[in-house]
């Protein structure tokens, strides 16, 4: 049943936002377990798939904005009457979905992550603006705000890594 039409049509509609549980409830269509067989025999297919499936959540993600956009219009159209209950429960939902959207997309791919990574190994040098603190390594005291508190960085070993992050 494997055929490249059928999997160019299913590129297709996962890169328009459609769910691969939904396509594959077609009749032409592959079952998932044999869509998801197909994936882990072709690592190339599989790659594609990848990318189809995040061009598609990008498409949802647009969708859903524009939900928002309508609802907010109806919400404010004096012609229709929405209770405070609906408009806030409206307003979760599409707040939610929108998250949830986003969230997948910086685990698919690494052009949405926020995330950036800095490595010290030499002398790291600490202050604290508009601070009158002191050091609780040392216990200088930072009466003059304009120095700073030099310290060696840390080994390796007496970082905690939680989440990903080094907690000192």
């Amino acid at each position: 049943m494997r055929s490249s039409e059928i999997e160019d049509q299913i590129l297709e509609r996962l890169e328009a936002g459609e769910t691969i549980t939904r396509i594959c409830q077609g009749d032409d269509m592959p079952t998932i377990r044999s869509f998801q067989r197909w994936c882990r025999d072709d690592a190339k297919l599989d790659d594609v798939v990848l990318r189809s499936m995040t061009r598609g959540t990008l498409i949802q993600v647009h969708q859903i904005h524009d939900d928002q956009a309508e609802t907010v219009a109806q919400l404010k159209d004096p012609n229709n009457f929405y209770d405070a209950k609906t408009a806030q429960a409206l307003a979760t939902i599409y707040r939610d979905q929108n998250h949830n959207k986003i969230a997948i997309l910086t685990r698919l791919d690494k052009r949405f992550s926020e995330k950036s990574e800095v490595s010290v190994t030499g002398p790291m040098v600490i202050g604290w603006q508009d601070s009158n603190e002191s050091c609780p390594n040392c216990g200088w005291n930072m009466g003059d705000k304009s120095q700073v508190i030099e310290h060696t960085s840390f080994p390796v070993s007496e970082i905690d890594s939680v989440d990903g992050e080094g907690r000192i």
